[in-house]
């Protein structure tokens, strides 16, 4: 495959650093014998290999369509599969902290909180959020500032709505 077909892709991943690095900035990584590893919390792994399942409506779609995508560029299916879900794994740590504050699965957590997403089209929002301009630095801290409001409020409103049903284990019926 030629180099410049995989530089949309490659831009594509640039584009969620700053998402994928801010859950690792509010952590205190180094106070404990892991002094200076960040490591995800497990459920990461456990969103990934499940995330086709827990994505709904238009992000599946989303999904599917990036996988298709990167797959007839020539990228390999697994591994354009791999690439199309870091696109929605920008919550993943999100996800896990609910759990880990809930002491509820990851996977549940997930799919109420990509139900959530689905229903009050937040992704959508986040995606309009993503595309205002940041022609300067304030405009860039202003959209950051958003970003990072929503990313609360959708991590408070899983997590409440987790309380409210506390020996519920399954999420179409906690939503």
């Amino acid at each position: 495959m030629p180099v410049f077909s995989y530089t949309p892709h490659f831009y594509q991943l640039l584009r969620l650093i700053p998402a994928l690095r801010q859950p690792f900035d509010r952590q205190d990584c180094g106070t404990d014998d892991r002094r200076g590893s960040c490591e995800s919390p497990p459920g990461v792994a456990t969103l990934a290999e499940h995330l086709s399942t827990l994505l709904i409506g238009p992000d599946r779609a989303q999904l599917e369509a990036s996988t298709t995508s990167f797959s007839s560029a020539g990228v390999p299916v697994d591994l354009a599969l791999r690439i199309a879900k870091c696109d929605a794994l920008y919550c993943a740590l999100d996800i896990t902290e609910v759990a880990a504050a809930c002491k509820r699965p990851a996977d549940l957590v997930g799919a109420v909180y990509f139900g959530f997403g689905g229903d009050l089209s937040l992704n959508w929002l986040h995606n309009q959020i993503g595309l205002l301009p940041a022609d300067s630095q304030w405009q860039a801290l202003a959209r950051a500032a958003l970003l990072d409001d929503l990313s609360g409020a959708h991590r408070s409103l899983t997590a409440a709505a987790l309380a409210l049903n506390p020996a519920e284990q399954h999420a179409e019926t906690i939503l």
